[in-house]
């Protein structure tokens, strides 16, 4: 039998107050207890050199079981443990922490799953609500903190409790009173949500189910006979399809295969935790279409940032609304040319709805097999169907090109091709440039075939950036006149792959197919499909490195 040699009770700066364990080292007990009880219940502390636990209640008595069942003697932690007041326990379960205008929650572990799932969407009902995931705690906007503790009060205790006794928010109560009775506002009288739920009874239709915060609201605009004013956070209302690819800082990922504690990627661009999924059931489902022709599907109460020309010249900036409330006000501005409107292709109006541009996605970085500016400018202008070649009249780009070691450009004659090889004196050895495109897929492909291989386009910004030169430098054109940017194709998968790299650095991409034509012995002929895509990008993005197109772009 081993015995624990000593158990304290300290403080620790993230996690509150901890059970220290001192007992003789044994890795597999570590290890077995680590597994057992997740992180940070149980955890190692660098800074006292021990492993702890959470001074709950719950966890003590999980760790005791586990150690006993481990041949040691707990009596130690159980003797200790049981000289806990209640008020010390629930001290020690949750706590609430003031920082500027926000108050950090934090709660232990919950066993019940129920009770777990109850308490997060209790906090996440309320408005402002934020989770960080460095500091695995929650922050609501101070305001708020009576109104969470409403909800709390009959379910979780402990942290309702640590909510109504600290000092910061029974001033923030206090200054909350003075401002609604200088207001003269409508107060609830201290209802809780049970009081609120009893009030409503009846008066919705059955089968309908509010949110605790949508409860209040109403209870509030009952209390103050319709005369107020309701607002909330952006965020209530999204659900799309289950099919529908979400992007991930390592790829696409289907809908229906997100977990909570999954990352995607955000509107900023960058990578966002999944912090609960919700199944929505049956919904009607549109799909939306973008000027530049990708689309998604949602349900008409998804929420959506827009802008319209005329908010932006009254400077009236950014809203949210829902699909539903745009298609209520049409989609199109109507058409300048009287009822029917003018002949053309504006004949329907001009688009009404502007969504902001994505920030540029964080990937991580990634190992390339082959440097990406070489590889952008080999799907730009290089031969790699039977050989590996490129072609180029511009020393800029042939003087860019990164070559694995003992590899070089050899010229072909006269022309402005040049192949890649080893040296003739160092005999035959495999061409490495070869055996990359093989590995990658790419090696035997035709300019209808080219494409850019995942590995380029889910890397970090950097490594993303300098394929997109490699393809710009070689296939890139920018207009003389108004310095319009555009990537040209015969490949369709390619020009998507174009149009995904911009669109994935922040910028926009629009493709359009066109019919080509030549001239041979006098008689004009029909050339390949190809692609054009005509590129926007911001200021401060330079998707050349060649000086000669840099100088035509118009800034």
């Amino acid at each position: 039998m081993e015995e624990l040699v000593t158990v304290e009770l300290y403080k620790h700066a993230q996690f509150s107050e901890r059970v220290g364990l001192r007992m003789r080292y044994n890795l597999d007990t570590f290890h077995y207890l680590r597994d057992k009880i997740p992180f940070p219940r149980y955890m190692y502390d660098a800074e006292k050199k021990l492993w702890s636990i959470d001074a709950s209640p719950e966890t003590i008595n999980d760790a005791c079981e586990l150690l006993d069942n481990l041949g040691y003697d707990t009596s130690i932690v159980r003797t200790y443990t049981k000289s806990f007041s209640k008020n010390q326990q629930n001290k020690s379960n949750c706590w609430v922490k003031k920082k500027r205008t926000r108050l950090y929650l934090h709660w232990p572990f919950i066993r019940d799953e129920g009770l777990r799932n109850k308490v997060r969407l209790t906090v996440r009902s309320v408005s402002g609500w934020k989770f960080h995931a460095d500091d695995k705690c929650w922050s609501i906007p101070i305001a708020q903190a009576s109104t969470l503790y409403s909800m709390l009060a009959d379910f979780y205790e402990p942290l309702a409790e640590a909510i109504r006794t600290d000092k910061s928010v029974k001033e923030e109560i206090s200054d909350s009173i003075t401002r609604v009775e200088m207001s003269g506002a409508i107060e609830l009288d201290g209802s809780d949500l049970a009081d609120i739920d009893s009030r409503l009874t009846g008066k919705f239709p059955e089968g309908l189910d509010l949110y605790p915060f949508q409860k209040v609201a109403v209870a509030f605009a009952e209390a103050s006979k319709g005369r107020c004013l309701i607002g909330d956070e952006m965020g209530i209302g999204k659900a799309q399809p289950l099919t529908s690819m979400l992007l991930t800082p390592n790829g696409w990922k289907a809908m229906g295969e997100v977990q909570e504690g999954d990352e995607v990627i955000g509107s900023n661009g960058q990578p966002t935790t999944v912090m609960g999924i919700y199944p929505q059931g049956k919904k009607s489902i549109y799909k939306v279409t973008f000027s530049d022709g990708t689309s998604t599907e949602c349900c008409g109460e998804h929420l959506w940032t827009v802008t319209t020309p005329n908010w932006k010249s009254r400077g009236v900036g950014w809203k949210t609304m829902t699909l539903d409330q745009m298609v209520e006000q049409g989609i199109r501005a109507p058409p300048s040319g009287g009822k029917g409107g003018r002949q053309g292709s504006r004949s329907k109006g001009n688009r009404k709805w502007f969504i902001p541009v994505m920030e540029s996605a964080e990937f991580p970085k990634v190992e390339q097999p082959l440097d990406p500016y070489t590889l952008g400018a080999l799907l730009g202008d290089g031969g790699i169907k039977y050989q590996v070649i490129i072609s180029s009249v511009d020393q800029e780009v042939l003087d860019r090109l990164v070559l694995p070691k003992g590899l070089r450009l050899r010229q072909k004659g006269d022309t402005c091709d040049y192949g890649i090889a080893r040296p003739r004196e160092e005999g035959k050895h495999e061409n490495e440039v070869k055996r990359v495109l093989r590995d990658l897929g790419l090696f035997g492909k035709g300019s209808l075939e080219k494409f850019v291989p995942d590995c380029y386009k889910f890397a970090d910004k950097q490594q993303r950036l300098e394929v997109l030169r490699g393809l710009m430098d070689t296939d890139g054109t920018v207009n003389k006149q108004n310095g319009q940017i555009s990537f040209t194709s015969i490949s369709e998968q390619l020009t998507e792959d174009v149009a995904w790299l911009v669109r994935s650095l922040g910028g926009v991409a629009r493709i359009k197919p066109r019919t080509t034509h030549y001239t041979h012995n006098g008689e004009r002929k029909q050339g390949k499909l190809s692609y054009r895509v005509s590129i926007s990008v911001p200021n401060d993005l330079i998707i050349f490195h060649l000086p000669r197109k840099l100088s035509l772009i118009h800034i």
